[in-house]
């Protein structure tokens, strides 16, 4: 795994054709379940192509920051839970990709910790202006339901690796999830 260091944002060189660079943004993100197992997700809107997608609460890395402080400082900001980093453990998963956003060109890293709590209402007061903007709605989710869907879930193994930890617990090795489907 990646040192924090190693993960923190930077602009890469090329960008295969593109006319800017990609913007580095690597991200600390908390697949949140409750007793259940039913996962919590964040819908994403894009506005400049209202493209929707669900998400995992997390986000970019702070100078100075942990992956696991980065962790728990977003889940706060997008769900008004508060855990430490130590809450929160050693990640259980990984994974990269290229994507838009807003009309700008990104890779990410994203490294994923998890946590079990119980149900509870996400609190929206906490979200910067720039995720307020994008944050449409949350969710709790059923596995079946995320089998299912059509709509497109950020990691898309996302069902699969919750399986996994509900059967064998925190992985010791960091699972290696698809970034796109």
């Amino acid at each position: 795994m990646k040192s924090p260091n190693e993960w923190r944002g930077s602009e890469l060189g090329d960008n295969q054709g593109m006319d800017r660079p990609r913007i580095s943004r690597p991200s600390a993100r908390v697949i949140v379940v409750d007793i259940s197992w039913r996962v919590l997700l964040i819908e994403v809107v894009d506005p400049s192509t209202d493209r929707h997608h669900w998400i995992v609460p997390g986000g970019g890395i702070e100078p100075g920051e942990s992956l696991a402080e980065a962790a728990a400082r977003e889940l706060k900001e997008e769900t008004g839970l508060i855990l430490t980093p130590n809450d929160l453990g050693s990640p259980v998963a990984e994974n990269s990709g290229d994507w838009e956003f807003l009309g700008e060109q990104y890779h990410s890293d994203n490294v994923y910790f998890f946590a079990q709590v119980p149900v509870f209402d996400v609190a929206l007061d906490g979200l910067t202006s720039e995720e307020a903007k994008v944050h449409s709605d949350w969710k709790w989710w059923t596995l079946e339901d995320l089998d299912q869907t059509s709509v497109r879930i950020i990691p898309p193994a996302l069902s699969g690796a919750v399986r996994s930890i509900r059967a064998n617990g925190s992985p010791r090795e960091t699972l290696q999830l698809p970034y796109e489907e």
